[in-house]
């Protein structure tokens, strides 16, 4: 067995891979214990399985190429993925994936309330070759389905906003946005980074949004490295807080920002850049509170099994009742780990591996699921 292992360890370590800390597992700080689960992640290990590079539409992708019919058609080759990394570059309006199939006829929802984290890097001294730039937000699937519907909702979660084809001076642009047909406003929210900031290395960026339906307020929150940086507050029959720009100068309505909570549709999430300034991505969760989160799943679950993992994290999919076990080797082909150990009923599982405190080193987690079997490349984080 250890010899085995030590054979398996060594081809895996053959293969093309990206040595750097993954997203940490387990819930977020902003949000532990307050009845969150994860209800949408990537690690980009499988890009074929969760990106839909065809153009397809097809259901059970995570992410999906095609725009909204106002912006049009545009080649995939900007959206590639290798070693566990997805990089886009261009599209439309910077639009590169989204998390729903735009296609006429399509009810599934959006995304409504809920922590939105990527860890994502880019190159600030490249600049855009356009007006567009890297950046990771929110937008209404109505809208996006339909461009006449007179009021809409826009969520930044991040942007290395440059002005346009301006060098990118190290800020953190996290923007709340309503738009209305001829009137525009938004929460302009900008934050310098810390001095040193080194945004070539990975960061988790992050946004908050919820809302309470009987009292009718909510709050839009935005962090960098678990870090708060930004709060909104908003209510239907309110004015939100700090400021709002009003692009017509007329003064700021009451209900500004309820839009997202009247969109029945929800939002999509979207990662997208210009041309020439590539962003990447290594791992993206959406969490959601209460049971019936998974039900606002933006694309129809299959049937079939799955696996994916993202840091401590391993998620599948089960079609029916298995036995589950989880192991971590070192290169030796000694069990360092072994968790679960028994049967898991069908449907879907998250499990967080205890092996936060292993030292740092190369290893190699096993997953066994009946006669499934998946054996690959493990990097502690300490």
């Amino acid at each position: 067995m250890k010899h085995t292992m030590l054979c398996s360890a060594m081809a895996l370590l053959g293969l093309c891979c990206h040595l750097f800390a993954s997203m940490p597992s387990g819930e977020p700080p902003a949000i532990a214990g307050q009845g969150y689960g994860i209800v949408m992640y990537d690690d980009f290990d499988n890009p074929t399985k969760t990106v839909d590079f065809n153009n397809t539409c097809a259901p059970g992708y995570n992410w999906y190429v095609r725009l909204p019919i106002f912006y049009g058609s545009h080649a995939t080759s900007g959206t590639t993925a290798g070693s566990g990394v997805l990089t886009v570059t261009g599209g439309a309006a910077g639009w590169s994936v989204g998390t729903y199939p735009l296609t006429k006829g399509n009810t599934a929802k959006g995304y409504k309330h809920g922590y939105f984290e990527a860890r994502m890097r880019f190159d600030p001294t490249l600049g855009p070759s356009n007006s567009d730039w890297p950046a990771w937000w929110l937008f209404s699937v109505s809208h996006s389905l339909d461009s006449s519907t007179t009021r809409w909702g826009e969520y930044d979660i991040f942007e290395a906003y440059t002005g346009g084809r301006a060098a990118y001076d190290s800020i953190f642009v996290g923007t709340a946005h309503d738009w209305w047909k001829g009137n525009h406003l938004n929460s302009n929210n900008v934050q310098p980074m810390p001095p040193g900031t080194d945004f070539n290395q990975w960061h988790t960026y992050a946004f908050l949004w919820e809302a309470d339906s009987i009292a009718e307020t909510g709050y839009f929150k935005w962090y960098f490295d678990d870090s708060l940086l930004i709060t909104v507050t908003f209510a239907k029959n309110g004015l939100p807080t700090p400021f709002v720009h009003n692009a017509n100068g007329d003064s700021t309505p009451v209900g500004c920002f309820w839009i997202g909570e009247q969109d029945t549709m929800g939002m999509i999430a979207i990662l997208g850049s210009s041309r020439n300034w590539p962003l990447q991505i290594d791992g993206v969760r959406i969490w959601q509170k209460g049971p019936g989160a998974a039900a606002s799943r933006p694309v129809a679950q299959a049937n079939s099994f799955s696996y994916q993992t993202m840091g401590n994290i391993i998620r599948c999919n089960l079609a029916k009742p298995a036995f589950v076990s989880i192991k971590y080797f070192d290169l030796l082909g000694r069990t360092v780990c072994s968790f679960v150990n028994n049967v898991q009923p069908q449907g879907y599982h998250a499990f967080n591996a205890p092996v936060a405190s292993l030292p740092r080193n190369v290893y190699i987690r096993e997953f066994r699921a009946g006669d499934f079997v998946k054996q690959e490349r493990w990097v502690a984080p300490n």
